[in-house]
This record gives structure tokens, C-alpha cells and sequence, in this order.
């Protein structure tokens, strides 16, 4: 057992034999104790110690940095700033469709920002019947003459209905889309990194919402997990969002 691994054992120790109505000394999150855990398993002995004796020496009342994360590795840092690059052609996206779209509301944004990194994915996804059967539904209300392609970024399109389409062709790519495993860990951090350019946009006045209520939104919508959301009632009313969205088809 390395140095590193009999520390991180010790450290466990204290922390489960730490009486429970003990008060909290740590004004910091993540806790002292736990920092030090995640610096002698991610950095050399020395690097860790040193990081660990900092956190404590500058865990006062006075000390008003209440978020003081771990430094990242060199590899993290290598890996973040790829997931960066990833996420940042969802911007140009939000604004050319808010430009479209200018009544889009906040939960509209936010289905744009699932489409593009998830696809039409969904938790549970319908079966080929139960599509086809929406989709001819579909058809009946459908006034559009000419089928629209809507570029939505990351290789989706919006396919929107028309009384061109073929229903059987477009249910086909339409499944052959939600079948693809969208929903791993590197697109689901770079969703989280999508929706903090979207506050971004909010805050800065380039997509006029209202900031509190759009604040609340977002944060209640993550605290619910990573899920696909409906159009806003004016978006309906407005657009008449009949669409399929599919996997560009190369």
C-alpha cells in the first residue's frame, strides 16, 4: 500500500469516527477532509500534502470562498478544454434561432440545447408502431407545402412535416436517430457546458429573457435530472413546431 492509499485510509478513519453532533469546522465545499482525499488520489504525496496543509490553514470564518475545489490534473485540464470546444458552436445555434424565433421562451432553449446534444432520444424511447402511428396522426393537421430542413448543430436537423413527406422514409431515420446512444458521460458534460453559455447569453442581454425567472428555470430543471422538455404554449401557438428530428442523413 502506497503512502497516498494509507493516508486516504486514515483520513476515512477520522471521518467515520467523527461524532455526528460534532459542529462543522470547514467553511469550505468540498470539506477539508474530503479534499485531502481527492489530492492523494489524484496528485503525488508531496503536491497533496502541500494543497491539504493549505486548504486547512485557510479554512478560517474569515475566508469568505465558500466553493474552493481541488486543482485540476493536467489530463482534466486537457479534457475540459476539449469538452469546451465541443460545446461552444451551440452559441451561434441559440442565436440564430432565437433571431428566427424571437418569442422562444426559456424551456424552448432549453429543448433546443437537449435536441442538439442528445438528438430524439428519449428515457423511454416508442416503438416503431407507436411512432409511426404519432406520425401519420401527425400528417392529417399538417398545411405545409414543402418539407424545411432545420439545421439544429452536432449533425441534427429539424425535419419539419409537409405534404411532401414520406412518412414511412422519415419514421426510418426518425427511429434509426433515437436508437443511437447519445446519453454518455462526455455528452452530458458537455450539455451542463451548453447551458452555462445559454446563461451566459441570458446575462449579458443577447437573448432578452427574464433573468430571475429564467435563473429559477434552469436551476429547477437540473435539479430534475437531464430530460427532454415541450415547447412553450406561445412557441406552439406561434411557430406550429411540426418537426421530426433526425441524424443528417450524409
Amino acid at each position: 500500500m502506497s503512502i497516498n492509499d494509507s493516508l486516504i485510509k486514515l483520513i476515512k478513519k477520522y471521518q467515520n469516527n467523527k461524532r455526528p453532533d460534532t459542529p462543522a469546522r470547514c467553511v469550505h465545499y468540498p470539506s477539508c477532509s474530503n479534499y485531502s482525499i481527492e489530492c492523494y488520489e489524484k496528485f503525488n504525496f508531496f503536491k497533496a500534502t502541500f494543497l491539504t496543509i493549505k486548504r486547512i490553514l485557510f479554512c478560517t470564518p474569515l475566508n469568505r470562498k465558500f466553493y474552493d475545489p481541488v486543482p485540476y490534473t493536467k489530463e482534466e485540464k486537457k479534457i475540459n478544454k476539449e469538452l469546451d470546444r465541443l460545446a461552444e458552436s451551440i452559441e451561434e445555434i441559440l442565436l440564430e434561432h432565437y433571431n428566427k424565433y424571437p418569442n422562444m421562451e426559456i424551456t424552448d432553449f432549453i429543448k433546443l440545447i437537449y435536441q442538439n446534444s442528445f438528438g430524439p432520444r428519449h428515457m423511454h424511447n416508442p416503438s416503431e408502431e407507436t411512432v409511426l402511428k404519432y406520425l401519420t396522426e401527425e400528417m392529417k393537421i399538417v398545411t405545409n407545402e414543402l418539407e424545411i430542413i432545420e439545421d439544429i448543430g452536432n449533425g441534427y436537423i429539424r425535419v419539419y412535416l409537409s405534404k411532401e413527406t414520406n412518412i414511412e422514409n422519415l419514421s426510418n431515420h426518425f427511429l434509426n436517430s433515437m436508437n443511437e446512444d447519445t446519453y454518455t458521460e462526455t455528452n452530458i458534460r458537455v450539455f451542463y457546458r451548453k447551458i452555462n453559455i445559454l446563461i451566459k447569453l441570458i446575462k449579458k442581454g443577447s437573448i432578452k429573457l427574464p433573468k430571475k425567472e429564467s435563473m429559477n428555470y434552469i436551476k429547477e430543471y437540473l435539479s430534475n435530472g437531464i430530460n427532454p422538455v415541450r415547447h412553450s404554449k406561445t412557441y406552439n401557438e406561434l411557430y406550429i413546431p411540426h418537426y421530426r428530428v433526425i441524424k443528417k442523413i450524409n
